[in-house]
Formats: C-alpha cells, structure tokens, sequence
C-alpha cells in the first residue's frame, strides 16, 4: 500500500486538477495554492 498521507492528494501534475476549473477559456487567471503554500495567479 502506498505510504501517503490521507490528507494528501494522489501525486499528479504540480497542482491536482480536480481543483481547477476544465475546460479553461483563454484569458481566464486562476488563483492556485502551489504546494509550498504560496498564492499564484496562472494566465491560461
């Protein structure tokens, strides 16, 4: 069994993309949590 936290999301791409909204539209900013806690801004 793998030995991961229950509170930590399954290890995908940097961000878990089950919190962001899909499709995204060009143009759109998302503001993320990167996993150092640190609030970004990402232009799609």
């Amino acid at each position: 069994m793998p030995d991961f936290s229950p509170l930590s999301p399954a290890p995908r791409s940097p961000f878990s993309s089950s919190l962001l909204p899909l499709p995204l539209k060009p143009g759109d900013r998302l503001r993320v949590i990167a996993p150092s806690g640190t609030l970004r801004e990402l232009d799609a």
